[in-house]
């Protein structure tokens, strides 16, 4: 196991911006490249209070409440594994929030990962995901088996516990309505959006968003 840090802050107080931003970028990228773990440990009190790169293995890290970005990660793992970790050890269990990202998503070797947020799994059970295409998209939370979808010239629909649901009205006077059942062109706009998850390129990993919006619907 080895850790690596950045120089402290004052090595990097005696340069000006930009220059100084992209040399701290820089850094962070090539500790990024010698290392299998950015680790972010954070503290109640202070927040984020220490950042360091690790070379070993995911148990090496000790501290109880951990943000970890897998820093061998490429856009070929995009629907298999997390690119991010919070992990929180508490006195009677272990929490383990795992974070999936699109495929155009850059690595944290590349540019410090620079991409789209699409599923959240904890402790092995999918907890969100997430799609979108050419601005239309949809949401599914699969704890309260509620999901939302925005499409281009039907807007903005969905379903949770109280039923189904649409937005009324622009962005200052936007407000949630329910309905009775959903229109035909809201039943046209989900099949539109099953139809573009199912393309080989996602390589099924948004099967169980199809499957939840078919048995609510």
């Amino acid at each position: 196991m080895v850790i690596y840090k950045l120089p402290p802050r004052e090595v990097w107080d005696k340069y000006s911006n930009p220059y100084r931003f992209n040399m701290i970028k820089n850094y962070h990228i090539k500790l990024a490249k010698m290392s299998d773990w950015r680790v972010r440990v954070f503290d109640n009190d202070k927040g984020y209070s220490d950042t360091y790169y690790l070379k070993g293995e995911l148990d090496d890290i000790i501290e109880p409440v951990v943000e970890v970005t897998d820093c061998n990660w490429t856009s070929d793992d995009w629907n298999i594994k997390p690119l991010k970790m919070y992990i929180s050890r508490l006195p009677s269990t272990t929490i383990i929030s795992e974070e999936y990202y699109h495929e155009r998503t850059t690595p944290i070797t590349e540019h410090g990962y620079n991409g789209e947020m699409i599923g959240v799994k904890v402790n092995g059970y999918w907890k969100y995901k997430h799609f979108s295409i050419n601005s239309n998209y949809v949401t599914c939370n699969f704890e309260n088996d509620s999901w939302s979808i925005t499409k281009k010239g039907v807007g903005n629909f969905g379903y949770n516990s109280s039923g189904y649901f649409e937005t009324i009205g622009g962005l200052d006077t936007a407000r949630t309505e329910y309905i009775k059942k959903l229109k035909n062109e809201q039943f046209e706009a989900i099949q539109w959006i099953i139809d573009k998850m199912k393309s080989d390129k996602y390589k099924g990993f948004y099967d169980d968003i199809i499957e939840h919006l078919k048995n609510n619907t």
